[in-house]
């Protein structure tokens, strides 16, 4: 039997905005409501790594397996990394959705919380390589992947939500720590505005796109709440 009522937050944001947390932080107060369940995606790329390490995705010939998620980038296999990220953001949302539909009845509301969106996805490409080519081969994977997977998921639930969720920079107070990793020094600003600039592009449209304007935490939870229990026109109801 399909869900009945099923939404889909996504968070996007340039690192240490606090998305992981307002994840976190909503995934709790929806949970403390009667007759609702609340899934989550693991990270698609921590995933596609543990994949990739076990052998289970298969590298291009002659690549070394990397070690640790650093040498992705010494190994040359960053663009390999980056055309692969899109299906495995898709598995991700499309396993968590059979856990879903296993573990709750589908006569109550589920919510259904990704961590990063295929804009994401494109504006760490946008910033980490040059290649053009490689620019729109991701392009189009993020695209081709977008238009199966609301298929996929009316196919689920008889009612479907969708609201991608923004962090920007400027509602935004957390500490930034030190780190050596590229994705955490990298032009927060400079991210923000390409994923911004090309979110359409990615996406196809904004109506659905929710801009966080508050910094404290609890505020912030409840202005997705506020969202979430207005009418929407970009619910989507299937018989």
């Amino acid at each position: 039997m399909k869900l009945h009522n099923l939404t889909l937050i996504t968070f996007s944001g340039a690192h240490a905005t606090g998305k992981t947390t307002l994840l976190g932080d909503l995934a709790e107060e929806l949970s403390k409501r009667p007759d609702t369940a609340v899934f989550q995606t693991e990270s698609c790329s921590s995933k596609l790594f543990e994949r990739i390490r076990s052998g289970t995705v298969h590298l291009p010939a002659g690549a070394q397996i990397p070690k640790t998620y650093d040498e992705i980038n010494a190994l040359g296999l960053r663009g390999f990394f980056q055309e692969a990220l899109p299906n495995a953001l898709a598995f991700e949302i499309e396993a968590a959705l059979l856990r879903a539909r296993a573990d709750h009845s589908p006569k109550g509301r589920t919510f259904l919380l990704v961590d990063r969106w295929f804009a994401d996805i494109f504006a760490y490409t946008l910033i980490e390589s040059s290649d053009a080519t490689l620019h729109e081969r991701v392009l189009g994977r993020c695209r081709e992947r977008l238009s199966d997977l609301f298929p996929y998921l009316l196919g689920h639930t008889r009612l479907l939500r969708v609201m991608n969720v923004f962090v920007p920079l400027k509602a935004s107070n957390f500490r930034v720590e030190a780190s050596d990793k590229f994705r955490a020094t990298c032009d927060r600003a400079l991210w923000e505005q390409l994923c911004r600039d090309r979110w359409t592009d990615v996406v196809g449209d904004t109506r659905a796109l929710f801009v966080v304007t508050r910094s404290n935490r609890k505020a912030r939870v409840t202005q997705l709440l506020s969202c979430l229990e207005s009418p929407s026109p970009d619910t989507t109801s299937v018989t």
